[in-house]
């Protein structure tokens, strides 16, 4: 797996990433159980791009609020699928969490899928999952998000950002509606006050404002009906930045939108833009392409973080160099610190000094000094965001070849410390531009294609020509969407000027109009043998490569008796005695230790001193994330199976059998044990340069074919 995405497996999470770059994307996917003091928010997404969370995710205030209790914490305050009008795990028989499906991550793509199927089972919901595809390695990047649900009579595909400035091209919606989406006799988002309560309702904490599932905060709704794909775009904070959402929905989709609070009235309102669809038995693919797009960064030339470093000096604080940024990070002892910059002029005559600073809430302000003399504006460096800040000009100046010196004093600003970022410095003749060229976005088109049930495939048409092709299978099948076919989960074709310029697959092949790519095989499957705890060591049947192909890759173990699966990723394969062992690392194979607190009551009921955490759930009932674990002393010579727990002090655990299980036994929850089956999924990224040169990255072996041209490419490690 590419170092960009990164797995949280035991937790449940996948954060998807491009490159480090000054507008590098992110995509955080949450699979994993809803605990105490969350949200009701399973597959809940949180997308970073522009410098911002453009999901804007409404977070945490005082937990007793109205807003927080009725809103913020409930479904539709989420990007997720709402079924029924009910918040997630609202039945008997529903619960959080649930199952990661593919982890991959890609030159130019990262992946994730997962399902949380329990979160609506009161409702008859038997599928909820979601794909993700972020798509690109820079500020052009673009997530594809393909949300299936089957069961329920309503499905609410929710969908909101940063901001209530929107405008939506495709569609005409109504006027606005009295009240809510609740109906005309709801109104709280107009009724919210200063704490975070409703006008009206004094002194009740923790109330929450009917109908009690958050509808009643999406004010003035506006309706149509959908007859094709349209688009939304979000005005984001500061400068020209946008975040534009395409949406193509199937038949018989009503679109809503509706603005909503935020936490507090002095923090953000959002519109909201909701896909509903109706039906007895449901069956819905909801498919959106979210693609934020703003201002360029500029490259003033001169020196950039890492050059910076060998001219810096000051006695006044601290010095750094934070590489993930590029920057050098100035920490005075005081406001009034400064730190000083050698810089030199090559040439007599007219320059200008450029600096590109950064912004953060932990900084304060500074004023820039050349030469001894005070130049420019006293910049403000105190920001809520993380970010570039705008470039600092000054000049031009008629100076002299040879040393001179930028000194950047710290000055106060409410609630910074003394502490300035600098990314880049240059001294140059030419006169610097301002902004990074047009604002326009990066694609042009998204269309849909017909397939099968499970599968959805999407064409993405890029403002400069690419054209990306790409069809997703829930499960490892054979799918064709127009000319292209794929036998996998993952397929992705780019062209320009109908010419293959990369390739993206998971699974075993990939065809298109005079291309094709096939791999070895589509994985790895085998059962687990032995599992040595405390090395964090998997012994498995059968064999694996061991000359480093999997090293990074995620490994997804299942076993009848969970209620979900768990994944990790693998850090080396090896033999050992015959046997092939997988080394998961750092990552540990035991989830939690207890100490039996008292005889067993039963054949069934024990207690242990230690609650865990990840069997509370929000509002306090008990999760099913234990159940099937192997519960076992230190040696494993007791072991027994999970078959449920309750959060309590002590904490209660049921098991199979309490046979041999003793008063002051220490107890291990094991994650993985015996039996277990697994799966590691094969990928290949092609790309054919200009020179019509293959470039492959791949797990294994790889046939390409171009034209009459067929090229097998052997796995090397390079």
């Amino acid at each position: 797996m590419a170092t960009e995405t990164y797995l949280m497996g035991q937790k449940g999470m996948v954060l998807l990433r491009t490159p480090s770059s000054p507008l590098a994307q992110a995509c955080l996917l949450r699979y994993g159980p809803v605990l105490n003091h969350g949200h009701h928010d399973d597959l809940n997404i949180n997308y970073i791009a522009q410098g911002f969370e453009v999901t804007y995710d409404l977070g945490y205030g005082l937990g007793s609020t109205h807003t927080q209790v009725g809103w913020a914490k409930q479904s539709p305050a989420h990007q997720l699928v709402v079924v029924d009008e009910q918040r997630q795990n609202a039945g008997a028989g529903d619960d959080t969490g649930g199952d990661l499906h593919l982890c991959v991550g890609m030159p130019g793509m990262q992946i994730a899928a997962a399902a949380a199927d329990d979160c609506y089972k009161s409702l008859g919901v038997d599928t909820y999952r979601r794909f993700l595809a972020l798509v690109g390695t820079g500020p052009d990047s673009y997530l594809l998000d393909i949300f299936a649900v089957e069961g329920g009579k309503q499905h609410d595909y929710c969908t909101h950002a940063l901001s209530d400035q929107v405008s939506l091209e495709g569609i005409a919606l109504g006027e606005p509606a009295a009240g809510s989406l609740a109906g005309p006799e709801f109104d709280w988002g107009a009724r919210q006050l200063n704490d975070g309560d409703m006008q009206g309702v004094p002194k009740k904490p923790y109330w929450n404002p009917p109908p009690e599932n958050g509808l009643g905060f999406l004010m003035h709704p506006r309706r149509a009906n959908a007859r094709g794909a349209f688009s939304a775009t979000w005005k984001l904070p500061q400068g020209e930045r946008y975040l534009r959402t395409t949406y193509l929905p199937e038949d018989g989709t009503e679109v809503i939108s509706a603005w909503a609070p935020g936490i507090y009235p002095r923090l953000p309102k959002a519109e909201h833009v909701i896909l509903r669809r109706t039906g007895d038995n449901l069956s819905s693919t909801f498919v959106s392409v979210r693609e934020p797009y703003g201002e360029k960064p500029v490259d003033i030339g001169g020196l950039s973080g890492s050059e910076l470093m060998p001219i810096v000096r000051s006695e006044d604080g601290l010095i750094k160099y934070i590489a993930g940024y590029d920057i050098v990070l100035f920490q005075a002892n005081a406001f009034g610190g400064e730190v000083h910059f050698d810089l030199q002029a090559k040439v007599d005559g007219e320059h200008y000094l450029v600096i590109a600073p950064y912004m953060s809430p932990n900084y304060g302000q500074a004023d820039f000094i050349f030469d001894g003399q005070p130049v420019g504006e006293r910049f403000v460096a105190n920001d809520p965001s993380v970010q570039p800040g705008p470039l600092q000009i000054i000049g031009p100046m008629d100076i002299k070849a040879g040393a001179h010196t930028l000194t950047i004093k710290t000055a106060e600003h409410p609630g910074g410390s003394p502490w300035i970022s600098i990314k880049q410095i240059a001294l140059t003749q030419n006169a610097p531009r301002t902004e990074g060229g047009d604002v326009a976005p990066l694609i042009k088109s998204v269309d849909r294609q017909a397939v099968g049930a499970g599968a959805a495939a999407v064409s993405v048409s890029h403002a400069n020509g690419l054209v990306d092709r790409i069809i997703y299978a829930s499960g490892p099948r054979r799918v064709t969407a127009g000319s292209v076919e794929l036998d996998g989960s993952f397929g992705c074709i780019r062209t320009d000027a109908d010419q293959v310029t990369n390739a993206w697959l998971i699974g075993r092949s990939l065809k298109g109009p005079g291309f094709s790519v096939e791999l070895g095989r589509a994985g790895h499957r085998g059962r687990v043998e032995r599992v040595d705890y405390e090395r964090n060591l998997v012994y498995v049947t059968g064999s694996l490569p061991d000359d480093g192909r999997l090293r990074n890759q995620t490994i997804i173990f299942d076993n009848d008796d969970y209620s979900r699966n768990t994944a990790y990723t693998i850090y080396d394969v090896r033999r050992e005695g015959g046997r092939t062992v997988i080394d998961l690392g750092p990552q540990r194979t035991t989830l939690g230790q207890g100490t039996v607190s008292e005889e067993p009551l039963d054949d069934h009921t024990l207690y242990s001193l230690a609650a865990h955490e990840y069997g509370r759930a929000l509002g306090r009932g008990a999760t099913r994330f234990f159940v099937g674990k192997a519960l076992e002393n230190a040696d494993g010579t007791v072991r027994t199976t999970i078959r449920g727990t309750t959060f309590a002090q002590p904490f209660g655990i049921d098991v199979e059998s309490t046979r041999s299980i003793e008063a002051g036994m220490d107890v291990y929850y094991r994650d993985l044990k015996p039996g277990d089956g697994f799966e590691i999924r094969n990928f290949a990224a092609v790309t054919i340069d200009l020179q019509g040169k293959l470039h492959v990255m791949a797990t294994d072996d790889v046939k390409v074919q171009v034209g009459n041209l067929q090229q097998e490419v052997k796995w090397t490690g390079q």
